[in-house]
């Protein structure tokens, strides 16, 4: 089944959609935004077309989904606190360069993420995870969700050797802690 539009059953007071066998969303290109709790804990979901003008994931949009893989699209820039977390089934996860900043616990239980995917190293290097002190150990960066080594691919290619470029200016903290 495939949703272009909201579905007719009433929706959760605080949710967007509740069909229980609800597997793909395809949101119009023409939205800009997500709204918060969107698509909260919606078990039978696999695929959800995030249209490329949004350019931020709102706080707990995909909580307790079972999406197995999102592609972020180029223009996201920030990604709220909790958006995917308790994805279970989440494995992978296309992050673009224009990515700057990732909330807290924002990928926190999912457990079966292993792959980050990125196009430029040096976006990656330079993303903000999280927004505390201690930001890197809430689940904000993908590659340390629930403390397991992740495989990190750039430009599809599995990344065993990495060279910083040059115009890099900075590395945030964490941005390649449990990478394996």
């Amino acid at each position: 089944a495939s949703a272009d539009s909201p579905p007719t059953r009433q929706p959760r007071a605080e949710w967007a959609f509740c069909c229980e066998d609800l597997v793909e969303i395809k949101l119009s290109e023409k939205a800009t935004r997500i709204p918060d709790y969107l698509l909260q804990s919606l078990d039978s979901l696999e695929s959800f077309v995030i249209p490329e003008g949004v350019t931020s994931i709102p706080e707990r949009a995909f909580t307790n989904c079972s999406i197995k893989s999102v592609t972020l699209p180029e223009g996201l820039t920030d990604i709220g606190i909790g958006a995917f977390i308790g994805c279970k089934n989440l494995v992978r996860v296309v992050v673009p360069k224009s990515l700057k900043t990732i909330g807290n616990l924002a990928f926190s239980g999912c457990d079966s993420l292993t792959e980050v995917h990125v196009e430029d190293i040096g976006a990656w290097a330079s993303i903000t995870f999280g927004d505390d002190e201690d930001n890197i150990s809430h689940g904000a960066n993908p590659l340390k969700a629930n403390y397991r080594s992740k495989k990190l691919y750039l430009k599809g290619q599995l990344v065993t050797k990495l060279v910083i470029p040059e115009a890099t200016t900075a590395i945030s903290p964490g941005a390649f802690e449990y990478c394996s």
